[in-house]
């Protein structure tokens, strides 16, 4: 009798635990990350009334499941390679998707050529991670930042210019009051003794030599 209740009982354990392992499963195969797909796209930029930005592009990102259907809460981050010391990604914006599965950004090429942008999704709620790529062919690209002439920028010049002359006119004309200080000098030559002495006092009278 005690080895049929103990026989009963292991066959009760057994079928527990694999009932247990089969809830697992199912449990694990409910919960796996759905895989989803990113397709990009680009069109022009057009401002408020309808008229294309020149230099300007949008860039579009739809995610969608295997069965087609469109998932939205997603953040997708844009990238687009850029070759500083070697190839990297640089980051160009981020977006959510829309209940459409679209999430879309301005793009502003710096340069033109073919560009490779990328979409890419790190995942959530239950979606797993997905990247798409594509090759973008820029033909008109817009400086980021003008400069613009600044209105009394010529005025500074005038006055710099001015200022420089004057200061020359100014060297030159001391300049040459020193020179002829010099020639003057050195034209006068020496004087006699008496002569010396007369321009230094002119109370003394120089008489010549009596013959």
């Amino acid at each position: 009798m005690n080895r049929l209740k103990m026989l009963g009982l292991s066959l009760m354990l057994a079928t527990l635990a694999t009932v247990s392992i089969g809830l697992e499963a199912a449990l694990a195969a409910g919960t796996a990350a759905t895989t989803t797909t990113i397709k990009l796209s680009s069109s022009q930029r057009l401002d408020d009334n309808g008229t294309p930005m020149k230099g300007q592009l949008i860039l579009s990102a739809v995610m969608t499941a295997p069965d087609g259907k469109t998932i939205n809460g997603q953040v997708i981050s844009f990238y687009e390679n850029v070759d500083l010391l070697g190839t990297r990604q640089a980051l160009l914006g981020t977006a959510t998707t829309d209940s459409t599965g679209s999430a879309a950004i301005a793009y502003q090429p710096a340069q033109s050529g073919n560009q490779t942008i990328i979409a890419r999704s790190v995942g959530s709620a239950g979606f797993a991670a997905a990247e798409g790529q594509m090759s973008l062919d820029v033909s008109e690209v817009v400086p980021p930042f003008r400069s613009e002439a600044k209105p009394l920028a010529s005025i500074g010049d005038a006055m710099a210019i001015i200022f420089g002359v004057a200061t020359a006119g100014t060297w030159l004309v001391l300049l040459g009051v020193l020179l002829r200080a010099i020639v003057g000098i050195r034209s006068a030559g020496p004087l006699a003794n008496g002569e010396a002495t007369a321009a230094l006092d002119p109370t003394v009278n120089v008489v010549g030599p009596r013959g």
